[in-house]
Order: structure tokens, then C-alpha cells, then sequence
């Protein structure tokens, strides 16, 4: 193992000179980037779609504060499957996580991003049924970060992070930006992402598996990096516990209807009643599957948006625990009692 230092006088990783002990990164050494050179490095890196090849098993990749250059680019991000990936820098970053083929899976266990003024773009080298590359946690204290669809390759490659935490510094919400953009679930499982949400701003116009927000604001189905509505296939989620904030349910899903399986509002609203997508028909619960919608003093659910084409399901249970529901005029809703 060796610590290896970028001291670039080009931007080519592959040139010995660009590094600390004129010798290019190999498997297990650690990869620093810091304030003794503002050099970017933008070709060189692994990467399948340019026919580099390497292993990119680091051992760590850190980019410190001090570090004001960029790395990578959207046609040649740096791929890499370093055990651990830290992010301090002010810079641009392009990382895919993989190796030099579309065959293996493999992962980076911990990233770690945490300067509001970086912008990262997070992208999988496999996610095709068969193979997945993925990231396994992501923590984001700040700076803009783009789970991003990697156009550049001939696979379906939606970024695949099996547990995403959203905690801005000082519990700023301008801190932290996050876009997970289109088909970000593992293919192969059928597997979503966890979310967990402090504050900050979290646009999603992917199937996820659970949200837990704590605070911030949530768009789902709504692609506001490009400032448009997306059309996309399973925009459904299994389960949302919302405690403070606001949840934007907005999706254009163009296969079945868009649903939410279970749901838990401690505080905060979930918000039904945007006019983006809103001509699109939606579903809380799925038929025949035992759902449940609690909505505790305080929350509130939000279902007005004066369409009339938002469904419960028939099997879900709505528990009502003092917050607020509210559906457009003339909606029919049956209600029992449970008796001790």
C-alpha cells in the first residue's frame, strides 16, 4: 500500500509524473487530493467506456478541503471501487463506481460528501438485471449531488445507493441538494433505496423503497433539474414516515399508477395538491395487500388536488390520530369503528 498524492502539472491521471513518488494509484493505496496543486484531472481514469483499464480497488479516496481542482467528466468520470470515498473539495466531480468491465459487481461502501459549495455526480458502471455496481451508504452534509443516470453507457445504469442519509451542516437547508434521478433501484432485486432526511432538499423521480424525513422538502416525481415533469415506469414507493417537512407526491408514472404502500405522518404535510403531474391518477395502498395510513396531531394529508383521481385502496386502513386529512368534494369515504 502506498499514499499517493496528486501534484498534476496536466490533467491526465495515467501520467507517473502527475503523483507523489512518480507512480499512478494501484490496487490499495490511498488516494489523496489536496491544496498543493489546483490542477484538475479530467482523462486517464478507468473506465470502460474509454478502454482504460485497472483494478480501482483503493483503499480510500479522499478530496480535502483544500482541493479546489475538479475530477472527471460526464464522458469520463473516474471509476473506481475504493472501500471508502471522501469528499471535501469545492470542485466538480464525476465518480462511477465499478470496474474496467460491465460484468462484475462491486461497490463503495462509505461516501462521504460534505462541502455545500462541491457538486457530485454519482454513477453505477453496471445495473443491467444481471450485474450491480453500487454505492452501499451515502452521507451528504453538504454540497449538490446527482445520483445520476449515466448516459455515456450502453447499459440501464441508474444509480444504485442502498441507504441514503441527507444531514446538512449546522442543519441549513440550502446546505444540501440531492437529485436521484430516473431508475436508481437495483434491477436485478427490484431493490429501492432507503432514505433518511434531516433537512435539506431531496428531489427523486425514482422508485425507493422507505423515506424517513425529519425536515427539508421532498419533490417526488418531478424533475426539477431540468425543470420539467418526467415520465417513467415504477415511480412507487413501499413506505413514507414523515415527521416534520413537506412531501411533494407529484409522479407521471407511465406504466401502472403511481402508489405509496404504507404511510406514517407524525408531522409535517404530504402535499397531493401541486399541479404538476396532477392529471395523473394515483394510488395510497395496493389492491388486495393490507395497508395502513396513520395520521398523528399535527400532520397533515393532503389529497385536494381537484382532479378526483387519487385512490385508497379498499384494503387500506386509514388510523386517524388527530391530523388533518383533506380530499376533494364529493369523495366517498366509509368509515367503522373499532370497538374494545
Amino acid at each position: 500500500m502506498a499514499v499517493c498524492v496528486w501534484a498534476g502539472t496536466t490533467d491526465n491521471w495515467a501520467t507517473a509524473g502527475n503523483w507523489s513518488g512518480s507512480a499512478v494509484p494501484t490496487a490499495d493505496d490511498e488516494v489523496i487530493f489536496d491544496g498543493r496543486v489546483t490542477q484538475s484531472v479530467l482523462q486517464g481514469m478507468l473506465d470502460s467506456e474509454t478502454g482504460a483499464t485497472g483494478t480501482g480497488s483503493y483503499d480510500l479516496l479522499h478530496v480535502k478541503k483544500s482541493f479546489t481542482g475538479d475530477i472527471g467528466s460526464a464522458s469520463e468520470p473516474l471509476c473506481c471501487h475504493a472501500d471508502k470515498m471522501i469528499i471535501e473539495g469545492t470542485g466538480t466531480y464525476h465518480i462511477l463506481v465499478g470496474k474496467d468491465d460491465q460484468s462484475t459487481n462491486t461497490t463503495i461502501s462509505d461516501t462521504f460528501i460534505n462541502n455545500p459549495d462541491a457538486t457530485v455526480y454519482l454513477y453505477v458502471n453496471a445495473n443491467d438485471g444481471a450485474n450491480t455496481c453500487r454505492y452501499t451508504r451515502v452521507h451528504i452534509t453538504g454540497g449538490t449531488v446527482y445520483l445520476a443516470y449515466y448516459e455515456a453507457d450502453t447499459d440501464d445504469t441508474g444509480c444504485v445507493v442502498d441507504n441514503l442519509y441527507i444531514s446538512p451542516t449546522d442543519g441549513k437547508r440550502s446546505n444540501v441538494t440531492v437529485y436521484m434521478q430516473k431508475d436508481a433501484y437495483d434491477v436485478a432485486s427490484g431493490n429501492g433505496s432507503t432514505i433518511h432526511m434531516a433537512e435539506g432538499v431531496f428531489v427523486c423521480d425514482s422508485y425507493i423503497d422507505a423515506i424517513y424525513q425529519y425536515g427539508g422538502v421532498t419533490y417526488y416525481g418531478s424533475e426539477r433539474y431540468t425543470g420539467t415533469a418526467v415520465t417513467e415506469t415504477k415511480l412507487d414507493i413501499e413506505y413514507v414516515e414523515l415527521h416534520s417537512g413537506t412531501f411533494y407526491w407529484q409522479p407521471d408514472d407511465s406504466g401502472n399508477d403511481a402508489y405509496i404502500d404504507d404511510m406514517k405522518l407524525f408531522g409535517g404535510t404530504f402535499d397531493a395538491t401541486g399541479s404538476t403531474s396532477n392529471d395523473r391518477a394515483k394510488t395510497i395502498g395496493q389492491a388486495g395487500t393490507p395497508s395502513y395510513i396513520y395520521i398523528f396531531d399535527g400532520a397533515e394529508l393532503l389529497l385536494n388536488n381537484g382532479m378526483g383521481n387519487i385512490t385508497i385502496a379498499s384494503s387500506t386502513q386509514i388510523w386517524p390520530m388527530g391530523g388533518t386529512i383533506k380530499t376533494d368534494n364529493y369523495s366517498e369515504m366509509t368509515v367503522s369503528y373499532n370497538q374494545p
